[in-house]
């Protein structure tokens, strides 16, 4: 993951999003831990089987012009 951000942060990116199972709680836990905050305008239902999946996103720290 770390190396998805650095990648996107040199390419100009500001952000990075991703996608996970609601269930999966311990990846939730670790997103969240590594400052992904929840997008609920990105969740969805792909299956209509009550399987939530819930859009992250990371912003990636700006450098401060001085």
């Amino acid at each position: 993951m770390h190396h998805c951000i650095d990648l996107s942060a040199k390419q100009g990116y500001r952000a990075v999003g991703l996608h996970t199972a609601e269930f999966m709680k311990n990846t939730l836990s670790l997103y969240r831990k590594m400052n992904f905050h929840p997008v609920p305008e990105l969740d969805f239902e792909p299956a209509n089987d009550g399987i939530i999946v819930k859009g992250l996103r990371y912003f990636i720290p700006q450098p401060h012009m001085e």
